[in-house]
């Protein structure tokens, strides 16, 4: 589901749902919380707000570093050199 609504541009949307999943993520400590950060990223780079994608694309590449999933680091960083502020 988040894919698909930053996918389709349906970023406040987007926000909505991966702010409730984000929190659920942080209190469980599921794997899924990187994956979760990044898409609110690219949720609020679609919203031109600049700021707040960088924050979350670099909690995303922490969390990636915290379950070494190198692959996933290395998409997120790639997004992060787009959001140069």
């Amino acid at each position: 589901m988040r894919k698909i609504l930053v996918d389709s541009r349906e970023y406040q949307e987007a926000i909505t749902y991966l702010d409730k999943a984000k929190e659920a993520f942080t209190i469980c400590q599921h794997h899924l919380l990187g994956e979760t950060l990044f898409y609110l990223g690219k949720a609020y780079n679609g919203l031109s707000n600049k700021q707040r994608a960088k924050e979350y694309i670099m909690q995303a590449i922490n969390e990636f570093q915290r379950l070494e999933l190198p692959h996933k680091e290395k998409e997120a960083n790639e997004i992060s050199k787009t959001l140069s502020l």
